[in-house]
């Protein structure tokens, strides 16, 4: 009996980290004054996304999503808004809540590009001042992304003269 108030603590890790729950956590608007400097290592700042992603990136079946593999982790104009915002999709049971206030855009880009080195090789880095872009584009929104929300933004990309190719 002595190891079960640990395992419930250990088990309840995802939900005080902000993943894995069902209900819908406060977000934060996509102009709060992202979080001043600080001088974190993109390990340390995947600490938040390593509770619900894995460290391998894999996530937990059928409860988080992998970021290995995933085609959103190729585009800033989806990751950032996922990562500021969160994430719910009927596929998977765990709900993203955003990060909004807690990164910021430096450590936002130096995150993304850590996670594509490891996950998505090909895609391009990205920098402060296209997460910055990003951010006050999306003006006050509040809500988790949906997938197909992230689909429109997509095709939207797709559609302007500058866009790259998915």
């Amino acid at each position: 009996m002595k190891l079960l108030p640990p395992l419930l603590a250990l088990a309840a890790l995802p939900l005080l980290l902000g993943c894995g729950s069902s209900s819908s956590p406060t977000p934060q608007p996509s102009t709060a004054t992202a979080p001043a400097q600080r001088h974190l290592s993109p390990e340390q700042l995947y600490l938040q996304c390593r509770a619900c992603h894995g460290a391998d990136g894999l996530g937990v079946s059928g409860i988080n999503p992998p970021l290995q593999g995933s085609p959103y982790l190729d585009h800033d104009e989806l990751m950032v808004p996922i990562i500021l915002h969160g994430y719910r999709s009927g596929q998977w049971n765990g709900v993203m809540t955003g990060f909004a206030g807690r990164y910021s855009d430096e450590e936002m880009a130096r995150l993304l590009n850590w996670m594509r080195q490891r996950w998505s090789p090909t895609a391009a880095d990205t920098d402060a001042a296209t997460v910055r872009r990003i951010r006050l584009s999306l003006g006050n929104r509040r809500a988790q992304w949906r997938p197909d929300e992230l689909r429109e933004r997509l095709s939207a990309l797709s559609a302007e003269p500058e866009a790259k190719e998915p």
